[in-house]
């Protein structure tokens, strides 16, 4: 399974709580888990995902969470791609 989130690409995406929201939905969701146990505060996203990751983990072999870092030019309002990093591939097996 593989999450690409695209930030700052939109006003959603500019907020790391709204983007880690919608990471943790994607991976739920794809592995039926219940999307209602999500929490809306950072600090419960924050240890929610840490507690996903571990779950998702053993249900698939690599799951991929890839970010493209997105800039927003406020003179020509265009986005562009500058830059991607991979977040987290999985535990070492």
């Amino acid at each position: 399974m593989v999450v690409v989130t695209c930030v700052g690409a939109t006003s959603r995406t500019c907020s790391i709580r709204l983007v880690l929201g919608s990471i943790c939905w994607q991976l739920a969701s794809f592995h039926g888990l219940d999307t209602d146990l999500i929490p809306d505060d950072y600090p419960g996203l924050v240890a929610y995902f840490d507690g996903l990751l571990q779950v998702v983990s053993y249900l698939c072999d690599l799951p991929v969470i890839y970010l493209a870092i997105y800039c927003h030019d406020v003179v020509t309002h265009r986005s562009s791609l500058r830059a991607g990093v991979q977040l987290y591939s999985g535990p070492q097996r």
